[in-house]
């Protein structure tokens, strides 16, 4: 392994749940939304499937789709990573019209402002339909019994192994 700024070994990351919580967030300091796109699909996937979890864990799915990462992209990381949970964040798009999810809208221009008003107009409908599919991503913070984390944890503890190459730790 190459050596890291980070500060972590691998070991430090795998035995505490507070280190990896700060590798994550070194890991996606590093890097401004220009250059976001030239990350290993690895390292999107972490920090897609994180910020998922924390937004819908904070405020819900509305919250979610209020904010600008695709949802086809977090189920996406979610499945790179390994967690049937991406099947939440897909049962979570259907009740949108067709293209109103594609792309990322800009806070306040035409297509966040049609699709904030959409799910305006359909709150009751949208709260039934995500009233399972939310508790599923936010289940995600539960403890694991195979690990000192959580369920995302775990996850990441383990898609982190199998992908050492794409990581960096101190030595």
């Amino acid at each position: 392994m190459r050596s890291s700024e980070s500060g972590f070994t691998l070991d430090d990351i795998m035995k505490s749940s507070n280190k990896l919580s700060y590798y994550l967030e070194e890991l996606s300091a590093t890097t401004d939304q220009a250059s976001y796109h030239g990350l290993p699909a690895s390292h999107k996937a972490l920090r897609l499937a994180y910020a998922a979890q924390g937004i819908v864990g904070n405020g819900g799915f509305r919250y979610f789709y209020e904010l600008r990462d695709d949802p086809s992209d977090v189920a996406w990381a979610f499945r790179h990573i390994g967690l049937p949970e991406a099947a939440a964040v897909e049962e979570s798009m259907r009740p949108f019209p067709a293209g109103m999810l594609e792309g990322r809208p800009r806070m306040l221009d035409a297509h966040w402002t049609e699709r904030i008003t959409w799910m305006d107009t359909h709150r009751k409908e949208l709260e039934i339909s995500w009233d399972k599919t939310e508790r599923v991503i936010m289940d995600l913070s539960n403890k694991s019994t195979q690990d000192p984390g959580d369920i995302l944890e775990t996850c990441t503890r383990k898609f982190i192994l199998q992908h050492l190459d794409e990581f960096v730790f101190k030595e």
